[in-house]
């Protein structure tokens, strides 16, 4: 109980750092912002793919063309998430570290992290997806068997034995294989308090992701409502062509289209600023965690945790 008590002195410092140093939150609020010109620009697309079907109709060949724009600028939205998040990733690590055993932020902090870590934490975020699409199959039974009970401590269990993976490999700069053994071992020395961090952590980030989720989800369920509402009543007879009957309803869906995506787009920013603060703080925390019960005196003689 007592190690699960310090996780609150972990918190308090772990917020004295995060005010007192700004500047971790520009590379986030950056990415952020570079997501969200993306997502604009691609509702823009979507936007003009749906007006140019009233001037060609719905064949088979603007169909495919269709599909295969979408499935191209999908694809690169996935691609930069995933780039940018570990992009994002080993800059902070790095600043983490700073902050912690050097108390103060320089300039170019971020990209020596994204040179030293960049590559160690791509190859470790490899090696996870390879073992969730071994262990995906046996997840799901387990799952299914103990009620989806399976479902939520799987997973839980998983980030509590590697949380620590990629801090050990930015604070003690070592390489992929021996950063998982340093982590892993600090996981199962420090289990408990260990576990409670990832279920508070866990929490407060879903929270986050839960409120843009239900913003979104309410915003679209007004405006679909107001739209049903706005539609006419007459009922066409039955041998009207798609493409005609497409043509009536446009100016509806320019409209629903006007009004959805400035409001998803303001409910995603509002939704991952709340869970870029959740991810600093409890980013923080965990370093503070590692370097308490790793580090030599001396290497964090510039702070204690009271």
């Amino acid at each position: 109980m007592k190690d699960v008590a310090r996780l609150f002195d972990y918190f308090k410092d772990a917020f004295h750092l995060n005010v007192e140093n700004r500047k971790l939150y520009m590379p986030q609020i950056i990415l952020i912002l570079v997501k969200t010109c993306i997502f604009l620009a691609f509702g823009i697309f979507i936007y003009q793919v749906i007006v140019s079907f009233e001037y060609t109709g719905f064949s088979e060949n603007v169909i495919k063309d269709a599909v295969f724009g979408l499935a191209w600028w999908i694809a690169g939205m996935i691609l930069l998430g995933i780039i940018g998040g570990i992009v994002i990733e080993a800059g902070l690590f790095n600043m983490y570290r700073v902050c912690i055993y050097e108390r103060e932020l320089r300039s170019g902090e971020f990209f020596e992290g994204v040179r030293k870590n960049f590559l160690k934490f791509l190859l470790a975020d490899f090696i996870m997806l390879i073992v969730w699409l071994l262990i995906f199959i046996p997840y799901i039974i387990i799952g299914v068997l103990s009620l989806l009970t399976g479902f939520v401590l799987i997973p839980l269990m998983i980030s509590v034995f590697t949380i620590m993976w990629k801090v050990s490999m930015a604070v003690d700069d070592v390489f992929v294989i021996e950063g998982f053994k340093r982590g892993f071992h600090f996981a199962v020395e420090h289990f408990i308090p260990l576990s409670v961090l990832v279920i508070i952590r866990e929490s407060f980030l879903n929270l986050g992701n839960g409120s843009w989720k239900s913003n979104s989800r309410s915003s679209s369920s007004n405006s679909s409502s107001n739209f049903m509402d706005d539609l006419p009543i007459d009922i066409e007879p039955p041998d009207i062509t798609v493409h005609q009957g497409y043509l009536k309803a446009l100016p509806y869906i320019k409209i629903g289209f006007y009004v959805m995506l400035p409001v998803i787009s303001i409910a995603v920013i509002v939704g991952s600023l709340v869970r870029m603060v959740f991810q600093i703080f409890f980013g923080l925390a965990s370093f503070i965690m590692y370097a308490d019960n790793v580090s030599k005196p001396d290497e964090r003689s510039s702070w204690e945790v009271e």
